[in-house]
């Protein structure tokens, strides 16, 4: 991943879109079709830009007008890395699973009072 300029995913389906997540901690912009969860972890214009899906057309202009960018593709890639961190990090995930878990129990003790 450290190699590339650009990180392109051409998925048709992607429940997740972990790929887009490496791409992004690795501060590498990305170009990826809308689809699945990838929508809720890219910000168009600011950490990537998402592309109709199945229009390789699209997909390929926007890779080469990154390409010829490198100021717009250190941009994402840096804003990618920091929404990352903040939103998909260690902490994040601690801090929201403490919340899920703390609803649970909280539930639990109601419904038994």
């Amino acid at each position: 991943m450290a190699a590339l300029d650009v990180v392109v995913v051409p998925s048709h389906r992607e429940p997740f879109g972990r790929v887009v997540l490496e791409a992004m901690a690795a501060a590498k912009p990305v170009v990826a079709y809308g689809v699945g969860g990838i929508p809720e972890i890219v910000r168009p214009g600011v950490t990537g830009v998402l592309c109709e899906p199945g229009d390789p057309y699209d997909l390929a202009c926007e890779v080469i007008g990154l390409l010829g960018d490198p100021a717009r593709a250190a941009s994402w890639g840096a804003a990618g890395r920091a929404r990352v961190k903040e939103r998909f990090g260690l902490d994040r995930h601690v801090s929201d699973l403490d919340i899920i878990y703390r609803g649970i129990l909280g539930s639990a003790l109601t419904s038994r009072g």
